[in-house]
């Protein structure tokens, strides 16, 4: 989306969509904003820039064919959003389908982008738009080299999420104390279900495979694990049936160095006396 010169004087914020480089640590792109956000430049012009102007082209005709193909009209074109609980944080949508409640971004990466780092790179713009709109999901419509658009919905855990708002959070207090940012290390983005790997420990000892240098602290740990399973499922049964038993109008009973107590919600906790 392209903006106007009103929109990218008024830029002395955090948008969505330089939130990628951001999260990737991209030392260049994070000064440049930084600059911005202080004042002491103004937006770059990118009306030079081929592939940004190729992307601003084709991004109505991927928008306008993807709803002609989902039936779902994209509205909220080129509307900029701020954050509900962030001021300094906005995003300028390309569109959205409400009845979905889905945020969409278009792109137009070159062929010899692979479409997996394109939505890994991209997913932090989206954690910020989906969040500036209050969405329930949102995804890219990538066309890879002008190819027919496909939409790609993106996935992320809570506590990726965290860690990109984190970041934000830590860039803007560079922002408001005038402390320019050493670059920070990489965001490694969420890796999708279907490049998920299976590691047989077992079959690679076997096999003469190398290890992972992690691999014998898993063992230790997986080997702690079993040992205490029983006793841990042995503790959780034996815990209901203290609760099962306690009778209602009993807020705390005591036995040799085990306390039981009722909570004003009527929660039953059980701790050793040392722990209480």
């Amino acid at each position: 989306m392209t903006l106007t010169p009103e929109q990218a004087a008024a830029r002395r914020e955090v948008p969505a969509s330089f939130v990628p480089a951001l999260i990737a640590g991209n030392e260049k792109r994070i000064t440049e904003q930084w600059l911005v956000c202080v004042g002491e430049t103004v937006v770059a012009d990118l009306s030079d820039v081929w592939d940004v102007q190729r992307g601003v082209a084709l991004e109505p005709a991927i928008l306008d064919w993807h709803q002609r193909k989902s039936g779902h009209a994209i509205t909220r074109r080129g509307e900029s959003v701020t954050h509900p609980a962030r001021p300094y944080v906005s995003a300028t949508l390309d569109g959205m389908q409400e009845g979905l409640s889905l945020v969409i971004d278009a792109k137009a990466p070159g062929r010899w982008r692979k479409v997996p780092d394109v939505l890994a790179y991209y997913t932090p713009q989206m954690v910020v738009q989906r969040a500036c709109v209050g969405a329930e999901a949102a995804a890219l419509l990538v066309s890879s080299g002008g190819d027919e658009p496909e939409l790609h919905t993106l996935e992320w855990t809570a506590e990726y999420e965290a860690q990109v708002w984190e970041r934000i959070d830590w860039f803007w207090s560079c922002v408001e104390t005038f402390t320019h940012p050493a670059p920070p290390a990489p965001i490694a983005p969420p890796v999708p279900q279907e490049k998920w790997r299976t590691l047989n420990f077992n079959s690679m000892r076997e096999h003469g495979e190398p290890m992972p240098n992690w691999a014998g602290a898993m063992q230790t740990h997986l080997t702690g694990w079993a040992d205490t399973e029983a006793a841990a499922k042995a503790n959780k049964n034996a815990a209901k049936n203290v609760k099962d038993l306690l009778p209602d109008d009993v807020g705390k009973l005591i036995w040799s160095d085990i306390v039981v107590s009722r909570a004003k919600n009527n929660a039953v906790h059980i701790k050793l006396k040392d722990a209480a």
